[in-house]
């Protein structure tokens, strides 16, 4: 399977800011349900951590409950698999996940999604505490951590084809971005530029 990008860095990060800018109304619509599982998750493990996790009278320090923001992923992954149909299916003939009712293939993406995310977190750990044993550990770390993303980068396919219920491989995946990866990082910078150097000045 061979994919051939018929945009260049530039003209892709345009379009996507059009796209997105153009269907701001379909993103609200499908997030605006979405949005009160996520506040209500979040609330609740407010709640747990004011009354349950009273911090230490002497440091001061205290824990706090994550059980709430960490379902909540679920419900972003929904808005995820939703917008991946917009832009692939159309604003005028997709589908949005029904978080309540998932199918075979939302189901797969959402555990590869747990699986990469879970792999991340451990390879990142790793990096973390390489950093008390060698003077290069910094080095390495940063390298690690290219690679880490440049490896999620590769199985972006994947996880738009499952979104779509499609049934393309990681293996396809992996081949079908080669040669790619820098363009889509870049395109992917330059269409959200403006809202990073807002961010960055806030």
């Amino acid at each position: 399977m061979i994919f051939s990008p018929t945009l260049s860095v530039k003209d892709t990060a345009i379009a996507a800011k059009k796209f997105v800018k153009e269907h701001m109304d379909i993103f609200w619509k499908i997030f605006k349900p979405l949005m009160l599982y996520i506040l209500l998750l979040h609330l609740f493990d407010a709640a747990i951590t004011y009354f349950f996790f009273k911090p230490d009278p002497v440091t001061e320090e205290g824990g706090a409950c994550v059980v709430g923001g960490m379902l909540s992923y679920y419900f972003i992954t929904c808005l995820v698999i939703s917008w991946h149909r917009v832009v692939l299916h159309g604003p005028d003939k997709y589908i949005p996940m029904n978080p309540f009712k998932p199918k075979k293939s939302e189901l797969i993406y959402i555990a590869m999604t747990i699986g990469l995310i879970t792999v991340s977190f451990i390879f990142s750990f790793g990096i973390g505490a390489s950093a008390n044993i060698s003077s290069f550990a910094p080095v390495i770390a940063i390298f690690l951590f290219i690679y880490l993303i440049y490896s999620l980068m590769k199985f972006m396919f994947y996880f738009a084809s499952k979104a779509t219920g499609g049934n393309i491989t990681l293996n396809q995946s992996y081949k079908m971005t080669d040669g790619y990866i820098l363009k889509i990082i870049l395109a992917g910078l330059r269409a959200s530029l403006k809202t990073m150097l807002a961010l960055i000045l806030y």
